[in-house]
């Protein structure tokens, strides 16, 4: 039961990863399987005792989480960076996608990420700037 449900975190883990981080995602995704396979395979070879892979496990991600999360965007960069003064609310939505909220005309992009993309429209909605305070 213990190893089904830590496959199950760690196929939830990469598939988060392999969304998330556009272009990196799949990279990620990748490096952090081979990861935890390296430690599974430690840990069944005997050459850890099982508490010692666990908390190998914990450390992996208690460290690596806050790594991963201050570089990522809630909206793709390259996307991001497409979106110019003067586009209007659906070119926008067209590439960000819809807004995670709006506020005051103005459209906020966030997630599980430190990272905050607000774009600001004008009174005939159309793109004035765009703050993005990673």
């Amino acid at each position: 039961m213990k190893q089904l449900l830590l496959l199950v975190a760690v196929v939830a883990i990469a598939a988060w990863l392999y969304g998330s981080f556009y272009p990196l995602g799949p990279l990620f995704a990748l490096l952090f399987g081979l990861v935890c396979l390296a430690i599974v395979a430690v840990c069944y070879r005997k050459l850890l005792p099982a508490t010692l892979c666990i908390l190998a496990i914990l450390a992996v991600g208690v460290f690596g989480f806050p790594i991963v999360v201050m570089d990522a965007h809630p909206v793709p960069l390259y996307r991001l960076n497409q979106v110019q003064p003067g586009m209007t609310q659906a070119e926008v939505e067209s590439l960000l996608g819809p807004p995670t909220r709006t506020r005051d005309g103005d459209w906020e992009y966030s997630g599980v990420t430190f990272c905050h993309v607000t774009v600001r429209f004008s009174t005939d909605r159309k793109v004035e700037y765009v703050v993005h305070d990673h």
